[in-house]
């Protein structure tokens, strides 16, 4: 017969397992959790400005003509000249916004210059991404985050000084870089220490929408990118200020094994939130669980990378869902956000109802979420995705008809619609995503997401230039790309909403010495965390007897 495994009883005998609870029974929404999304609302903004800055920055003219002494080119870029040959006339540009395609002159088909370079200034974003992600599981979600914070804030003071579209690209790719760290590593940093219940409200107030208002309004204020750049630093460097009250995430200190600075850290979290005694009893019987566990693992700790995120087949299979889900949204999201110029109506009253609409829809879907207790992750994301489908399809359908001068309005705020609904898809992968995967590998997920979101941001600039013969193709392929999403997140990802956030990776099944032996996890009553033990079939069939 077996025997029960020896550091399992010992932990029995310190700790009684009615009294073990979990990390997230101690997060709670107090004055801390206040701090903390006010710090990551000064982060995002930089973020966010960052990242749709070019939808101004790399805004096309409205039109260009030339005038001469004696005749008028109404519109130089409709008739196909070159306006750079065009010397016995004085060149005029009709602008909302002062763009680097007016200042240097990239007008007309040059246009198709400034598109490429915000392809390759994604593509800074998306090493960035990808590096600083798995850095911060490794070394520290704060660290990651403020470093790449800090590079970012000097990287735009630079851009704000080009002289050429070279340089600009070089010191906005370089910037780009950077930028990928800060929304790679803010989103986790920020959810790992807000409570279950209120996780979603967040992630739609603390959005991309109200600070998208913001941008607009610092671009409206700013009237030229230089100016602009120089803002949206301005505005965000509150974040230094607040980076000296807040610590490291708890979580992850827990995770590797660091107890004593996470026991320091929710410490003075709990004085701060004016915890009664009782509870901070409870966090230390948690904690010391919690070292036993280390005791017990002989302090192995396993460094994880993106491979564990293929773990089993139903994890690669979510995996591969979330990536492709990601690449598509970003795809329709940024392709109809850089094109934005190019609908009917004002680019600041377009980009002022759309980050508006998106806002109110983030508001009504959290308060849903926070007061309907069945209304989960995945028919949000359904709704969502299906109305960015009907929008964008019904676009194609009208240019397959050529009757798209009909119907621009139609067309307009379609685009603003699929926009805004994009927005909720991406705020419900990203919760289904961090409730999903366990904390060893929490942020490898979304630094990988976050790397397929980043090649759809550097194709979607590419995708109206390329067929800029018909535009039934570029909305029949964002069509295709929303309904495919719609499609297999349903059928792939489990509901996660009301779960506590996982610990470690599932065992897999494996063979040993002939016999078909199976990791087991034992379960610590009211605890996310769990303990290996391995045993053969044979030995299950003695401990039955």
């Amino acid at each position: 017969m077996s025997t029960a495994d020896p550091k399992i009883v010992e932990l029995d005998k310190v700790l009684p397992l009615s009294k073990i609870r979990s990390y997230d029974d101690f997060v709670r929404m107090g004055r801390y959790c206040y701090l903390i999304l006010i710090f990551s609302e000064f982060i995002l903004l930089s973020g966010a400005g960052n990242m749709v800055y070019m939808v101004y920055a790399g805004a096309a003219p409205r039109s260009v003509s030339c005038v001469g002494s004696n005749f008028t080119i109404e519109d130089v870029c409709k008739q196909g000249l070159n306006h750079r040959e065009l010397t016995d006339c004085e060149l005029k540009i009709d602008y909302e916004f002062k763009s680097i395609n007016v200042e240097f002159e990239y007008v007309c088909k040059e246009t198709a210059l400034v598109k490429s370079s915000i392809s390759v200034q994604m593509i800074g974003v998306l090493v960035g991404t990808l590096l600083f992600g798995s850095l911060s599981d490794r070394f520290g979600r704060l660290k990651v985050l403020m470093f790449s914070f800090t590079m970012s804030s000097l990287a735009s003071l630079l851009c704000s000084f080009s002289t050429s579209l070279s340089m600009f690209t070089i010191l906005r790719t370089i910037l780009g870089f950077f930028t990928g760290g800060v929304i790679g590593t803010y989103a986790v940093y920020q959810m790992e220490q807000i409570p279950k219940k209120h996780r979603f409200w967040v992630a739609a107030i603390i959005a991309w929408a109200p600070n998208y208002i913001l941008i607009n309004g610092i671009a409206y204020i700013a009237k030229d990118w230089r100016t602009f750049q120089l803002l949206i630093l301005a505005t965000s460097c509150p974040a230094f200020l607040f980076c000296f009250y807040v610590y490291e995430s708890p979580r992850w200190l827990i995770q590797r094994g660091r107890i004593s600075e996470a026991r320091e850290i929710m410490q003075n979290i709990q004085r701060l939130d004016q915890v009664d005694d009782l509870k901070k009893e409870e966090m230390e019987k948690m904690l010391d669980a919690e070292y036993q566990e280390q005791v017990a693992s002989e302090g192995k700790l396993k460094n994880y990378n993106m491979c564990h995120l293929f773990h089993t087949p139903s994890m690669a299979l979510s995996t591969t869902v979330l990536c492709s889900g990601k690449f598509f949204t970003s795809m329709v999201n940024y392709g109809l956000v850089f094109n934005m110029e190019s609908l009917a109506g004002s680019l600041f009253l377009n980009s002022v109802l759309m980050g508006m609409l998106r806002w109110v829809l983030n508001i009504l879907t959290g308060l849903l979420d926070y007061k309907y207790k069945g209304l989960g992750r995945k028919p949000v994301h359904l709704l969502s995705q299906m109305t960015t489908a009907f929008s964008v399809g019904s676009a194609a359908l009208i240019y397959y008809f050529e009757v798209e001068e009909d119907y621009k309005g139609f067309i307009r705020y379609a685009a603003i619609i699929a926009i805004s609904t994009a927005s909720q898809v991406f705020i419900t992968k990203a919760v289904v995503s961090v409730e999903y995967y366990p904390t060893v590998v929490r942020n490898s997920a979304l630094a990988i997401q976050s790397v397929s979101s980043r090649v759809g941001t550097i194709c979607a600039p590419q995708l109206f230039i390329l067929a800029a013969s018909t535009m039934t193709i570029p909305y029949s392929i964002l069509f295709l790309m929303a309904t495919l999403d719609t499609i297999f997140f349903q059928i792939t990802l489990p509901e996660t909403k009301g779960r506590a956030l996982p610990e470690n990776l599932l065992p897999k099944r494996r063979k040993k010495s002939g016999l078909d032996e199976e990791e087991k996890m034992i379960p610590v009553p009211k605890n996310s965390f769990m303990y290996p033990l391995t045993t053969t079939k044979s030995e299950e069939t003695d401990s039955k007897m």
